[in-house]
């Protein structure tokens, strides 16, 4: 998902496929929690480190979302290379290793 395009079309579908895309990544970390003591400590803490992110994440869209709608339209670009995209590197990252240690 692109969710630049999301946010530059700044409409209700773009909004729809953010959340449809945050329900997808809930999914899965439910899933990963129902691993319950089957996960190592690192595995257990990287999950709860994914939440928190994905806790982050999602107030740093809502903070977009309520631009976009404001006159400070045009910063969203901005916003999303300060804020949003360095969080979704660290997700990422920390995905991966949490991956590779399963």
């Amino acid at each position: 998902m692109n969710i630049r395009v999301c946010l530059y079309l700044a409409n209700e579908d773009g909004k729809a496929n953010v959340e449809l895309f945050l329900n997808g990544v809930k999914s899965r970390l439910k899933k990963l929690e129902n691993f319950d003591g089957r996960l190592t400590f690192e595995q257990e803490e990287g999950l709860e480190n994914l939440k928190e992110l994905l806790k982050k994440w999602e107030s740093a869209f809502t903070e977009v979302v309520k631009i976009i709608n404001s006159d400070k339209a045009r910063m969203d670009a901005y916003f999303v290379k300060t804020e949003l995209s360095p969080k979704l590197t660290s997700i990422s990252q920390k995905i991966g290793r949490f991956i590779g240690n399963c």
